[in-house]
Formats: structure tokens, sequence, C-alpha cells
């Protein structure tokens, strides 16, 4: 007479988790590339990460003073376009490093959206200026 083979309860177990963990990867990276999905502005739900200008050419820039016109230059920081806006003027008081700073040091302006086109706020250039111990370094705006 055979015998027959008990199931071992143990494979039976292993082989459920393993299914569970399938099913729960797929569901997951279904879920990433929903196209509904909340993104931030700027940003498509289906590049990955990757932030694009949301002032791209042809789109006007918004209201503000443009880096230019406060006499700095547009720098970008890491790989995806964004940066801030610094002194275009090459003298090295207008290129302290951090640690150097006084707590009146002017180094960047942040732009809005912080891309090339990006502008910043008439009254915070203005403001900030007023009592920048660097205030040389940029070209203050004209009043309106």
């Amino acid at each position: 007479m055979s015998e027959k083979k008990k199931p071992r309860p143990v494979a039976g177990l292993l082989g459920l988790v393993v299914f569970v963990v399938v099913i729960f990867a797929v569901f997951s990276s279904c879920g990433s590339h929903n196209s509904s999905s909340s993104a931030p502005a700027g940003q498509s739900a289906e590049d990955d990460g990757a932030v694009t200008d949301p002032l791209g050419p042809g789109a006007p820039a918004p209201a503000g003073l443009s880096c230019a016109e406060i006499g700095g230059v547009f720098v970008a920081h890491g790989t995806d376009g964004r940066g801030d806006c610094e002194p275009a003027d090459q003298r090295s008081k207008c290129h302290v490093p951090p640690g150097e700073q006084d707590d009146q040091y002017v180094a960047y302006f942040v732009l809005t959206p912080p891309f090339p086109k990006g502008t910043v706020a008439q009254a915070m250039v203005t403001a900030d200026l007023a009592t920048a111990s660097n205030a040389d370094c940029w070209k203050m705006p004209l009043a309106q």
C-alpha cells in the first residue's frame, strides 16, 4: 500500500506570502502611474519626479521683477532646472560664503516660480535691499 505524503503547512504558508507580496507590488506600481494623481505644479504624474519649468517657451512671465532687472543672474541648483537669483556682480564681496555672511547680507532672491523666467516681488526686493550690507551688489528697482 502506498503511503500518501502529508502537505507541509510551512510550504503552503510561504506560497500565500509570496502571492500577497506579488499582488501588493503589482497594485503599488499601477497606482504610481495614475494620471489623475495630484502632482505638484510643474510636475506631471508620469514624469517620475522630473520638474519642468511652468514658464516654458511662449509663456508670459508673472508680475514682478526679473532677475536681470535687480542686477542678478539665474543660477540653477541640481538637475531639474530650478534655481535662484544671485548677484551678477563678480566682486568677491558679492559672493561671500554662507558661514561668513552677516545677518543683513542678501545672497540671493527666491524666484516665483524658481525657474529662469521667474520673478521677485518689487516690495520684497526694496525691503530686503534697504538694509542689506551688500546692497551695492544688487540694482535697486525704481519706485513705482
